[in-house]
């Protein structure tokens, strides 16, 4: 009865990007928002699938159950937004803690899966393709007092800085500092290379290999990323509003201008109709008068005469 009671331990951080690597493989019916009753079924085979691959991947660990890793998918959609909502609130409000929130590859899958709500926060998203690469093991960023005082982060050793003795595979790889705007030495970025083909080749048992992303290349890694993503949005808002208003600006002046031509159409074909109308009687009262004067002149002929000669 004990041992029921008592919770899993959490996830590791390999862990959790192999649950990534296996949400990843069936988003399309794990995301999906339809409320159709035959979906839950599909869904519900879908999370047993994965249960039964992830426990078969993690022998050494408790099996978890499909209701277990879904909770945990959902708990890491929320912490990534409670990390960007808490980042926002302190660079709106200086008296509040401003700390960047923690980047790996399960919250680049949650923020992709979210969708446009991920917007709301001012969270620059990865594009499938730097997703479809498998779960990437991008390090959080450090503070620069602890960097600075802990020179245990840089590789030691007195051999050259671009030297592969210089830089030992067992060691973690140092982290990148949010306050400085310049990239790693290049020695640090040889360790980092050199530190991912020991993580690629150490995971072959792995059912999705791990591949390492270097902060130069890192899209998320760049401390003015997320502080500017906000201003930019909405700068593209107005630019945006202001080329619909010379839009519709344009499409009134067209549409005026097709009016008029329409009524020059209409009044030039109007003035022509009452011409020839006027043609019309202008001729009709030629040919009366045409025929008046031939019958004054038949009375004249004809008719006058005969009644003289009638009268005693």
């Amino acid at each position: 009865m004990l041992l029921s009671t008592l919770q899993a331990p959490p996830l590791t951080q390999q862990q959790q990007e192999q649950l990534v690597s296996l949400v990843e493989d069936r988003g399309e019916m794990l995301t999906s928002q339809a409320m159709n009753p035959k979906l839950l079924v599909p869904k519900a085979l879908c999370w047993e699938s994965i249960a039964q691959l992830f426990n078969a991947s993690n022998p050494e660990q408790d099996p978890r159950s499909a209701k277990q890793l879904k909770r945990c998918w959902e708990h890491m959609k929320r912490k990534m937004k409670a990390d960007n909502a808490t980042y926002i609130k302190g660079k709106k409000n200086p008296k509040l803690p401003s700390r960047l929130p923690v980047y790996s590859q399960d919250l680049d899958m949650a923020k992709s899966m979210m969708g446009n709500k991920a917007r709301e926060f001012g969270v620059v998203l990865k594009s499938p393709q730097t997703l479809s690469q498998g779960a990437a093991t991008a390090r959080s960023y450090g503070d620069v007092s602890t960097r600075e005082s802990d020179p245990a982060g840089l590789p030691p050793g007195p051999a050259a800085p671009d030297s592969p003795a210089s830089c030992p595979l067992d060691h973690p790889p140092p982290s990148v500092s949010p306050t400085l705007n310049t990239l790693p030495h290049p020695s640090l970025l040889s360790c980092l290379q050199l530190y991912s083909s020991s993580i690629s080749s150490a995971s072959n048992s792995l059912p999705h290999q791990l591949s390492f992303v270097s902060p130069a290349s890192h899209p998320l890694l760049t401390p003015t990323s997320i502080s500017t993503t906000i201003p930019y949005l909405r700068k593209m808002k107005e630019a945006e509003e202001e080329e619909n208003l010379k839009n519709l600006k344009r499409n009134q002046e067209e549409i005026h201008q097709q009016k008029i031509q329409l009524a020059v159409t209409e009044h030039a074909a109007r003035m022509k109709l009452e011409e020839a109308r006027l043609e019309a009687y202008h001729s009709m009262g030629v040919c009366y008068q045409t025929i008046q004067a031939d019958l004054q002149e038949l009375f004249a002929e004809v008719i006058a005469p005969s009644k003289v000669l009638t009268n005693p």
